[in-house]
């Protein structure tokens, strides 16, 4: 009797097909990957990376130098456009320097499968309704990433939040005195300005001003009217700057515990009994009202795929489908 192996057919003159379809075929054959984003906060080395122990090495990358070609380069991994899902995870992203850096990456364009976690999702959309102007919704992200096909919104146990509500904003507005002369917090520990108290020079958080100084920048003289008072935009500068001084030196000395153990991902369906199964409609309420503000500043834009997925430890079967997983409806 034939085993099962001898009766899968095999094909014997690949080599003999045009070099054009064998790159097809080379670039849809690799699994897919969930691919972390991480900041690399080493003041010598701010840049955005890929966690290397999440780039499980396809066995396509393994066959001959034709199939590796077919990959592109992106932040220094093979990267397979068509299957590889680039996920961010990162809280870093919250802060606009590394806003800017993401965008900067070569190849970027690239990218066609982008995913994001409940946390980056909610933070970048409670920010950009405080501040239109000067913070960027979710959806401008994806707007920004020309080679989009397919979005992912994440959601896992730990960052699920039973009282979701796509209608409630939890950005607290705090503005202080307006004629108070703004100076950094982060900006003066690191100096060690002369008023500081000499128990303050045991603070744990010492170690991390550098990288903080490094991130951030100095903070900028501030715009004022002709009557010496700040401005409106110098106020909500002043803001944004005191909030990300005030989280971002506990943030780096818990960043390690944010971040997943296993860095091997994989994305599954919200299946019935699932945790996730009851709030699912908040879930994809919430991107709509997103993508739907968005589509107001930019008519033109034509929306992804989009689609509601848990994010787990372990690689994705073997059987995975990219396309096969229903998507958020609009219209």
């Amino acid at each position: 009797m034939a085993t099962e192996a001898s009766a899968v057919p095999e094909f014997h003159r690949f080599s003999s097909l045009p070099h054009e379809l064998r790159v097809q075929i080379w670039r849809w054959a690799p699994r897919i990957r969930v691919l972390q984003l991480r900041y690399n906060c080493n003041p010598s080395k701010l840049r955005w990376e890929i966690r290397r122990d999440s780039v499980v090495p396809d066995s396509v990358d393994m066959v001959c130098k034709e199939a590796r070609n077919s990959a592109t380069r992106f932040l220094g991994v093979l990267f397979h456009p068509n299957t590889d899902v680039l996920l961010l995870g990162d809280m870093m992203f919250k802060y606009r320097p590394m806003q800017k850096s993401f965008f900067d990456i070569e190849n970027l364009d690239r990218v066609r499968h982008f995913a994001c976690t409940q946390s980056i999702w909610l933070g970048l959309r409670d920010s950009s309704h405080a501040f239109p102007v000067e913070q960027i919704s979710p959806a401008t992200i994806l707007r920004k990433l020309k080679g989009l096909v397919q979005f992912t919104f994440t959601v896992t146990l730990e960052e699920f939040d039973e009282g979701f509500d796509p209608d409630y904003y939890n950005f607290v507005d705090q503005w202080g005195n307006e004629d108070e002369e703004y100076r950094g917090w982060a900006t003066e520990a690191f100096r060690n300005s002369p008023d500081r108290e000499e128990e303050e020079d045991d603070d744990p958080g010492r170690p991390y001003f550098a990288p903080a100084i490094a991130i951030l920048g100095e903070a900028q003289p501030l715009e004022r009217d002709e009557r010496g008072r700040l401005t409106k935009a110098a106020k909500v500068e002043a803001h944004i700057r005191r909030i990300a001084e005030m989280n971002l030196i506990p943030m780096l000395r818990r960043r390690e515990s944010r971040e997943w153990k296993t860095a091997t991902l994989s994305l599954h369906p919200i299946e019935n009994g699932s945790a996730f199964f009851g709030p699912l409609y908040l879930f994809e309420k919430d991107v709509k009202i997103v993508f739907g503000g968005e589509k107001v500043t930019a008519p033109d834009w034509k929306f992804p795929r989009a689609q509601i997925r848990q994010l787990e430890s372990g690689r994705p079967p073997v059987d995975d489908q990219l396309f096969s997983w229903d998507y958020i409806r609009f219209g």
